[in-house]
């Protein structure tokens, strides 16, 4: 990440499945936080290559000759 505020830029790395459990951006910078717990996602849309990283997404099973 570089820059702050509206001028942040951050580096995509990966996609991970996650569930949202808590969120509170009020109040001081100690008292912030945002809770995630790893989740399964299924799209049927993925598409696996080389160099894909992705971490519990999922492409749901397809029948193939």
């Amino acid at each position: 990440m570089s820059g702050n505020g509206n001028n942040s830029h951050y580096v995509v790395v990966g996609f991970a499945g996650v569930r949202i459990m808590y969120v509170k951006l009020t109040g001081s910078m100690s008292s912030k936080k945002v809770i995630v717990q790893p989740a399964l996602v299924i799209d049927g849309t993925a598409i696996a290559g080389d160099g894909l990283n992705s971490f519990h997404v999922f492409r749901p099973p397809t029948l193939c000759r």
